[in-house]
């Protein structure tokens, strides 16, 4: 190798040195600007209690709402940002614990079935039934069953329903399948099957079976389906460049500054401490967030998302939400823009949240508050 050669590999390792110090100099200013905007002394109104402003307990993709909420629609909102296609289908769910002792009880709010989301069928007999063998029979019968499945055994003796774990024997059972999703509502053609496909199992396993009436579980369905289309809202507020791009490295400052973490699928989240998603930070352009290319990364555009439903919290969350996005505004040198590109200011904002109390009350009033496991169960 000349020595020619040899001084540009070394002018052109300097350079990578020189780029990659001063991206992590840009990292560190602007993580100590947004501390100073997002540091102590700021109240974070996710932390108030219910009595301090948050009213809430805690398919279709529903999109994004303007600035003035329409009243709720006659059907139900197409979706706006849904990464799966419209007749993409799930998996049946079959809800078995693993070969180990079952939990001493479970019930609706730990993802069990509820009456308020499934069409439930009881089955018992004489002989306990090993669960092994429900298990099998019932993955040979539900095969062509889209909707989630559960099945929960019980001793027959007061004990709460549990999931399902093999070794173990219960002299009841009962299984149900969910009525209602963001996709829309259960067939009758579906319910009528799932029905017969209970009794089959129940004759199997020598079990009678508690009759459950089919045009119950729709009129059921039917108020899901209504209750999907009224409240499945999700709210964006985008953040738009006055002049020029928003740097990368500063948007992850920002971020990570406010308690949002990037996550897999390139977006940044914040969540509470039980996990569940409070809302989302995303790239407006056409390439999500990634650890390893935000350093070079410019955009023209970032969109804060709250799924109402789904996010636990009530209007303290969305009280949240608008905060950020309005620091992230300020602190970028952008606004707080709708979707059709009309600054949100406060007026705006505040016909917003105060449609979003009935919307919370209707909710509370079927028995699943936005964020609870019945929420994240319907609104799935």
């Amino acid at each position: 190798m000349s020595e020619l050669q040899i001084g540009l590999l070394a002018i052109g390792a300097v350079i990578v040195v020189a780029v990659l110090a001063y991206n992590k100099w840009q990292d560190v200013r602007y993580r100590r600007e947004s501390e100073r905007s997002f540091g102590a002394g700021r109240e974070d109104v996710l932390l108030k209690t219910p009595q301090d402003g948050a009213r809430g307990e805690e398919a279709r993709e529903s999109a994004h709402l303007a600035p003035t909420m329409p009243d709720a629609p006659a059907e139900r909102i197409e979706p706006g940002l849904s990464s799966a296609g419209p007749d993409s289908e799930p998996e049946p769910a079959m809800r078995a614990a693993p070969a180990a002792p079952p939990p001493e009880s479970s019930d609706a709010s730990d993802g069990g079935l509820s009456e308020a989301l499934d069409y439930i069928v009881i089955f018992g007999s004489d002989e306990p039934m090993p669960a092994s063998a429900v298990i099998d029979q019932a993955v040979r019968l539900l095969a062509n069953f889209g909707r989630p499945v559960h099945i929960e055994g019980s001793d027959g003796a007061g004990q709460d329903w549990i999931a399902l774990a093999h070794g173990f024997k219960y002299p009841q059972m009962r299984a149900g399948i969910q009525l209602a999703d963001r996709r829309g509502m259960i067939s009758s053609e579906e319910l009528g099957r799932f029905a017969r496909a209970m009794e089959e199992l129940a004759a199997a396993m020598g079990a009678s079976v508690m009759p459950a009436d089919p045009a119950t579980g729709m009129v059921r369905a039917q108020v899901l389906d209504q209750l999907c289309g009224e409240v499945d809202i999700q709210i964006a507020l985008n953040i738009v460049a006055s002049e020029g791009l928003f740097a990368g490295t500063k948007l992850r400052a920002l971020a990570e500054s406010a308690g949002m973490a990037l996550e897999g699928d390139g977006r940044f989240r914040r969540r509470d401490d039980a996990g569940r998603e409070l809302f989302s930070l995303a790239n407006s352009g056409d390439a999500p967030f990634s650890a390893g290319s935000i350093g070079a990364l410019t955009t023209a555009g970032v969109t804060f998302e709250f799924d109402l439903p789904r996010a636990p919290g009530g209007a303290a969350t969305f009280d949240q939400v608008v905060v950020l996005a309005s620091r992230f505004a300020q602190t970028l040198g952008g606004q707080v823009v709708d979707d059709n590109r009309v600054a949100l200011g406060p007026q705006a904002v505040a016909a917003i949240r105060a449609q979003l109390e009935p919307v919370y009350g209707t909710m509370a009033a079927q028995g699943i508050p936005a964020g609870s496991t019945l929420a994240l169960r319907l609104f799935s």
